[in-house]
């Protein structure tokens, strides 16, 4: 499964225009955590641009087989700050 986000931005990107807003960290980090029903994280994810892939073997180890929907926060990481706020959410599979 391939998750994406638009990336934001900490400072100077509150604008409306739908042009890429300035990177105002010195390099792209994010987090992405996975959950179980639970709500334990199952697997977290690092990734340099605004997407990760979770491929389907990790996906059969973490929940036993393919889900029709998985929990997952993505947070960006500064250089600075450390890790920022996650944005949470659950998300369906589609078939590619």
């Amino acid at each position: 499964m391939r998750f994406s986000w638009i990336r934001r931005a900490r400072r100077d990107a509150d604008t409306w225009e739908p042009a890429e807003i300035p990177l105002d960290a010195m390099s792209e980090a994010y987090i992405l955590d996975i959950f179980r029903s639970d709500g334990i994280v199952a697997r977290s994810l690092a990734a340099a641009e605004p997407n990760a892939l979770y491929p389907i073997t990790d996906e059969t180890a973490d929940f036993g087989g393919p889900q029709t929907a998985i929990e997952a926060a993505v947070a960006q990481v500064g250089t600075i700050a450390g890790r920022g706020p996650a944005t949470r959410a659950q998300v369906p599979v589609r078939e590619a």
